[in-house]
C-alpha cells in the first residue's frame, strides 16, 4: 500500500498510525474489556484475551518498525536521498 511513498512519508504514516492505535487502546478499553476473549482474525486458533491480540500486533509492528528505522541509518551512512 505503501510503494508509491517515500520513505519519510512511511515513516511519518506508521507513526500516526501507531500514535493512533495507543490511544485507542488506552482510551478505548479498559481493563475489563481488554480480559474479554476474542478470535484472532488471523488465526484458526481458539478465542484468546484481547490484551494478547493487542501485544501480538504491536510486537509486529516493532518488526517493521525496526526495517524502517535500519534503512535510515543506512541511508544517513551511505548518504542516500531520502
Amino acid at each position: 500500500m505503501d510503494k508509491g511513498l517515500s520513505l519519510p512519508q512511511v515513516r511519518n504514516n506508521w507513526e500516526e498510525t501507531h500514535l493512533s492505535f495507543t490511544h485507542l487502546v488506552a482510551d478505548e478499553l479498559d481493563d475489563e474489556r481488554l480480559q474479554d476473549e476474542v478470535r484472532p482474525p488471523w488465526d484458526e486458533y481458539p478465542a484468546e484475551p484481547l490484551c494478547t491480540i493487542v501485544a501480538s500486533i504491536c510486537e509486529h509492528d516493532a518488526e517493521h518498525f525496526e526495517l524502517i528505522e535500519q534503512y535510515f541509518e543506512l541511508a544517513d551512512n551511505l548518504e542516500i536521498p531520502q
